[in-house]
């Protein structure tokens, strides 16, 4: 994976992994800071995060949110960001339980079903995972932390995941834990 410039580009839902929905945020819509957090809220967590791609393409990247509130969630105005600014999601619509976000290429049209595996994306979005000193973070509507996975290190493998020859996620395992 290269490190450039990433802008996440959101699609209506299909029936893929959740219910969710988003669009491309607006120029007037502002950034949640990342100075001076709240501790996470954790209503919907960053479940799973596939920063390595796959043996086909390390571009197949995806991340998955999840919720277990019952009747689900509105993420109308959520953001997600990384920690330098790179990745800039506005979301909108619902989250029933899981959400797909899926990466494409810069050449793929963001109005195309994109799937992982057989699962169709929720949510597309055009740049890269780094592979190395991430930080992901999720907001809602009034910029409160709803989730985060701080900075992984040197790499993914440090919390989960491994890149070739097995490409394997990292998932979460409970609050704190995660695993390949």
């Amino acid at each position: 994976n290269s490190a450039h410039s990433k802008e996440i580009q959101l699609i209506n839902p299909t029936s893929g992994g959740g219910s969710g929905s988003s669009s491309v945020e607006s120029p007037e819509e502002q950034t949640c800071s990342q100075d001076d957090l709240n501790e996470p809220t954790r209503t919907v967590l960053i479940n799973e995060v596939a920063w390595s791609g796959n043996a086909s393409s390390t571009s197949d990247e995806w991340i998955e949110l999840y919720t277990d509130i019952d009747r689900g969630l509105s993420l109308s105005n959520w953001q997600l960001l990384d920690k330098n600014g790179e990745i800039k999601a506005s979301l909108s619509g619902r989250i029933d339980s899981y959400l797909l976000l899926k990466r494409i290429l810069v050449s793929e049209s963001p109005n195309d079903i994109y799937t992982v595996g057989s699962v169709p994306a929720d949510v597309t979005f055009i740049g890269t995972i780094n592979n190395d000193e991430e930080t992901l973070r999720l907001f809602d509507a009034s910029c409160n932390l709803v989730d985060e996975v701080i900075d992984v290190g040197t790499s993914w493998v440090n919390i989960g995941g491994n890149a070739s020859p097995d490409y394997r996620s990292a998932e979460r395992i409970d609050i704190n834990t995660w695993s390949t």
